[in-house]
């Protein structure tokens, strides 16, 4: 795969590596070749155990990948340090219309960093963080940016443990 992305398809708008078990050690490798892709639209690494240390190597990438639309990052274990580490490259790649990180074992402090970027992403319309730990204080701090969130049409909190304030947070 990598010997396919190292300069090969300059062209590539679509990367779907779902399920393959990279790791963080293959993922910083396929980073450090997807720099110079200015059309990559979509890029699903789901299912591929990346960590906090994936998360951060992907980060170091979003800004150069100005087309990227999404970032899909489901079930791979990132955690709220793993977030705190993506949200500078969120910060940057201005056209992300879509973010999965749902089943990363994110708590209150993943969700508080990841509302402190989420009026920067202005493309914003649907946000996967279902199926993690977020409980009512990370609900709030999401709840009170939400409202800035002019784009968002679609925010999807299934399966966390928000319980009634956290959930009243939201729903402002």
């Amino acid at each position: 795969v990598l010997e396919l992305v190292r300069g090969k398809c300059k062209a590539l708008a679509h990367l779907g590596l779902r399920e393959n078990d990279i790791g963080p050690d293959g993922v910083g490798a396929l980073t450090e070749a997807l720099g110079g892709y200015k059309a990559l639209a979509h890029l699903d690494l789901c299912s591929n155990w990346i960590g906090w240390e994936g998360a951060e190597s992907v980060a170091a990438v979003l800004g150069e990948c100005r087309a990227l639309t999404r970032l899909l990052l489901g079930a791979n274990r990132i955690g709220d340090r793993g977030v705190s580490r993506l949200v500078p490259g969120l910060r940057e790649c201005k056209a992300l219309e879509h973010v999965d990180l749902s089943t990363n074992d994110l708590a209150d402090e993943g969700a508080s960093s990841l509302a402190g970027v989420l009026a920067d992403c202005s493309a914003l319309r649907h946000l996967e963080i279902s199926i993690n730990f977020i409980g009512p204080e990370g609900a709030q701090r999401m709840g009170e940016v939400l409202g800035q969130c002019s784009t968002l049409t679609r925010i999807d909190l299934n399966c966390n443990e928000m319980c009634p304030d956290g959930v009243e947070s939201i729903a402002g």
